[in-house]
C-alpha cells in the first residue's frame, strides 16, 4: 500500500471515530443523562486520555471528568440530573441568567432563542442534507444539535474520501467555518455561565473537552484537506 493510500486511510479512520465522540457530547448536553449513560462513559480510562492529551484544556477536563466518575456515588444519575437542570434549563432564557445551550441567547442582543443565529445555522443544516427532527420540537442552534451536524458531516467526508470525491475539500471547509462562525464565537460565554451554575466538576470537564476537541479536530481537518 502507497503512503498516499495509508494516509487516506488513516484520515478516514479518523473521521468516523470523531464523528462519534462527537455524537457523545452532543449526547451529553442535550438532556440529562440515564443510568445506562453514565456506566458507558464510566467505561472510559479518561485518566489515561488526560495523559496522552497534547493540550492542557483537553487534559483538564479529561482529568475532571475522570475523577468525577471513579468517585461517583451511588445517586451519581440522580445527582447529575439535578446538576444539568440547574446549569442548562436553569432561570430562563435572558442572557446572564442561565446556561442554556443555544447560539442565539449568546449572540443576540435582546439574549434570546430563535434569533438570526438559529436562521443561520438551520440554512447550513439544510444545504449540507441535514435536519433535526420535528418531533423534538427545538431551536436548530443547540450546541448538541451543532455536534450532531459535524458529526455527520465528519462521517460524509470520510464517505467522499473514500469515493475520491471532489467535494471533500469544500466539506471540510464547511466544518472547519462552521466550528469558528457557530461555536467558537459564543463557547467561551457558555462555559462561564457552566462555571458559575455547576456544583461539581462533571459539566465544566465536559465544556472544556468540548472546546479542547473542537479546536484540535479543526487542525486535523486542515490537515485533511492539504
Amino acid at each position: 500500500m502507497s503512503e498516499e493510500n495509508t494516509q487516506e486511510y488513516t484520515s478516514v479512520d479518523y473521521l468516523h471515530e470523531s464523528a462519534d465522540f462527537l455524537r457523545t457530547l452532543g449526547s451529553l448536553l442535550y438532556k440529562e443523562l440515564s443510568s445506562d449513560q453514565i456506566e458507558a462513559l464510566a467505561q472510559y480510562d479518561f485518566l489515561a486520555m488526560k495523559e496522552e492529551a497534547e493540550s492542557e484544556l483537553l487534559a483538564e477536563g479529561f482529568g475532571g471528568l475522570g475523577l468525577y466518575l471513579r468517585r461517583k456515588g451511588t445517586n451519581v444519575r440522580q445527582d447529575l440530573a439535578v446538576e444539568y437542570a440547574s446549569i442548562f434549563l436553569g432561570a430562563g432564557v435572558i442572557k446572564g441568567l442561565s446556561a442554556i445551550p443555544y447560539e442565539s441567547i449568546f449572540t443576540s442582543d435582546e439574549g434570546l432563542i430563535m434569533q438570526d443565529a438559529r436562521d443561520e445555522v438551520l440554512r447550513i443544516y439544510a444545504s449540507n442534507g441535514f435536519g433535526i427532527d420535528p418531533e423534538l420540537n427545538d431551536a436548530e442552534d443547540h450546541l448538541a444539535f451543532m455536534l450532531e451536524f459535524l458529526a455527520g458531516m465528519a462521517d460524509k467526508t470520510a464517505d467522499a474520501l473514500v469515493a475520491d470525491s471532489e467535494e471533500a475539500p469544500a466539506m471540510i471547509q464547511t466544518q472547519i467555518d462552521f466550528i469558528n462562525n457557530h461555536i467558537m464565537n459564543w463557547i467561551d460565554e457558555l462555559m462561564e455561565q457552566v462555571e458559575k451554575f455547576a456544583t461539581s466538576v462533571f459539566y465544566t470537564s465536559v465544556m472544556k473537552i468540548v472546546k479542547g476537541y473542537l479546536i484540535e479536530h479543526k487542525a486535523i481537518l486542515a490537515d485533511i484537506a492539504e
